[in-house]
């Protein structure tokens, strides 16, 4: 009996986005991993970023039982150290690029669903596009549990409404970027 193997050549691995949403399946091939699952260069430099992100959140939010008034604490700056050189600060801006990158062309149902969310915004409560990165957030957050947890099943479960969430994202900063130029070229 032969033994056949394949190779990524005979069976490339494409990226694991597919919700409607997002665009629907996603053919490129894949360059990265996050939280175990393939993505190709512009959607793993979102999952990757908006992870790092989620991971900084924590730091910080960890950090606030050590702050004094006024003051740094030695435990502070001992971990805000680690965190510089850990190679994983991000800022949103730089998230917020890959997000239009990634989910930029989402599909007309999409934009006509964060067009409507935008008209029911009410002044003095939360944006829909904070609103959207809150929940990107808290699912990054998820699915880093998962996949620490070994809970593959809920990681690709979270992953398609993360997609979902990032596309409704894309679209509503495209929305708050076209706004403010709008508000800078008025004021030219």
């Amino acid at each position: 009996m032969t033994e056949h193997t394949t190779t990524m050549e005979e069976h490339p691995v494409h990226c694991s986005v597919a919700h409607p949403d997002a665009g629907g399946p996603c053919f490129e091939p894949f360059a990265a991993s996050v939280y175990g699952l393939n993505f190709c260069e512009a959607h793993g430099l979102q999952a990757a970023l908006g992870a790092a992100l989620e991971e900084q959140l924590e730091v910080d939010t960890f950090l606030e039982r050590f702050r004094d008034r006024g003051t740094n604490s030695p435990v502070e700056k001992a971990l805000r150290t680690a965190l510089m050189h850990s190679g994983k600060t991000v800022s949103d801006q730089e998230h917020w690029e890959a997000l239009l990158r990634a989910y930029g062309n989402a599909p007309a149902n999409v934009r006509e669903m964060v067009a409507e969310m935008e008209a029911d915004e009410a002044p003095g409560r939360m944006s829909v596009l904070d609103d959207l990165l809150d929940t990107l957030h808290t699912l990054h957050k998820l699915q880093r549990v998962a996949y620490e947890e070994w809970q593959t099943y809920l990681v690709e479960t979270l992953q398609r409404e993360r997609e979902h969430v990032a596309a409704c994202a894309a679209v509503a900063l495209e929305h708050a970027n076209r706004r403010q130029a709008e508000r800078e070229a008025a004021r030219s």
